[in-house]
């Protein structure tokens, strides 16, 4: 009942919310869609957001090759994964899964009968997986990550329960699962690592970014923040691209850094500058490949952003303090292919280090141990 009127005061903060926050908008306006044209016995995948959507894609991209006549859908809970998974393709539907109130979650399960449900990391509803189990449906945690610090977990070791199987990234969320009496969970590691890998080898050249950089060495800054910004000497003495993670912050980075919009930039002006601001989305990906030290934000904020698109190019990395919660930045610092900044003379210090010391060999080495989880799930799901 608590857990229900939770739900009922969060709707109603997001509703009044959208009479001015776009997203909040999209949250509300996008799930009015949620039951119109359900592919009934689809195998269901559910992202919270993006980054989740990047984790499973792999295994869907598997489902698509050895079972093309299968049906997927894709739901998300938030907007950011909703509006890019419309652009892939990659889905037979791609719908915002209803809020998890009892009786609107069970019938959206009735009505769907899906083959199955995948659900991404950890983003668990309670009246969902009730749903599912009441409905039979099996449902797997896919590249799963659970510590103690998730203090929600204890009052759903009931939900849990029910869920077919557990895959796992490492020992630590395992014996967390176990600790509730769970034995079904296999550790498979990061899909992630699938995905970046198959980024590299469908990687886009990018000639405006081959001539800019020219015989000079590149830093990239990606997913950047103000704060991240700041670090930056006033005129760099190496080439610098910046990529912004919300493209508000473009006109600020242009007035600071003088530079040169990519959306403006073309052979002929592109050389003449010393600093590129990426005013567009998708491309970040692919820039990585070009540069010599790639230096990744969010790690003064809420959190470290996606660094394993720059380390699968075998690209030395740099991040703020706040990388704790991301195991795979720990284990790259210990290979000696990651350090952790929080200053401008350590930055200026670390830049300086890996363009005479580049480790890209161990860099590479690393990534290569890490692939192989999306195969693993496959597997054990579908064979």
């Amino acid at each position: 009942m608590l857990y229900t009127l939770g739900i009922w005061i969060y709707e109603l903060g997001i509703r009044l919310a959208s009479l001015w926050n776009p997203k909040a908008k999209a949250f509300i306006n996008g799930r009015k869609e949620s039951f119109s044209n359900l592919p009934e016995g689809a195998i269901w995948m559910h992202c919270a957001s993006l980054g989740e959507f990047e984790q499973g894609r792999t295994l869907l991209e598997y489902i698509k090759k050895e079972k093309p006549e299968e049906k997927i859908l894709i739901t998300f809970y938030s907007p950011s994964g909703y509006e890019n998974a419309q652009i892939e393709g990659i889905a037979d539907a791609v719908r915002y899964l209803p809020l998890d109130y009892p009786l609107r979650i069970k019938r959206w399960v009735t009505i769907l009968q899906p083959q199955c449900l995948l659900l991404v990391k950890n983003d668990l509803w309670p009246n969902l997986l009730k749903a599912t189990k009441g409905e039979n449906v099996p449902t797997h945690i896919i590249s799963g990550r659970f510590s103690p610090k998730q203090k929600h977990l204890k009052w759903m070791q009931q939900p849990l329960k029910g869920i077919t199987h557990f895959w796992v990234q490492d020992e630590t969320s395992a014996k967390h699962i176990r600790s509730f009496g769970i034995k079904q969970i296999t550790v498979v590691g990061d899909s992630r690592f699938d995905r970046v890998y198959a980024n590299v080898k469908n990687n886009r050249d990018l000639p405006l970014i081959q001539t800019f950089k020219g015989k000079e060495k590149l830093v990239v800054m990606g997913s950047t923040w103000p704060v991240d910004i700041s670090l930056l000497e006033e005129k760099p003495t190496y080439k610098l691209i910046v990529a912004p993670h919300d493209l508000k912050y473009v006109p600020d980075i242009k007035k600071q850094l003088k530079g040169l919009l990519y959306s403006q930039a073309n052979e002929g002006n592109v050389r003449d500058h010393q600093v590129l601001i990426i005013d567009n989305i998708g491309l970040l990906a692919s820039i990585y490949k070009y540069a010599d030290v790639a230096y990744i934000g969010g790690a003064y904020g809420s959190g470290l952003h996606n660094i394993l698109e720059a380390a699968a190019y075998g690209c030395p990395l740099l991040f703020g303090p706040k990388y704790h919660n991301f195991p795979e930045a720990a284990e790259l610092i210990g290979v000696g292919g990651a350090i952790s900044i929080n200053n401008k003379k350590t930055f200026q210090k670390a830049i300086s280090y890996y363009f005479d010391k580049a480790p890209k060999d161990d860099i590479l080495q690393y990534c290569e141990s890490k692939r192989g989880a999306s195969e693993k799930m496959w597997q054990g799901i579908f064979n």
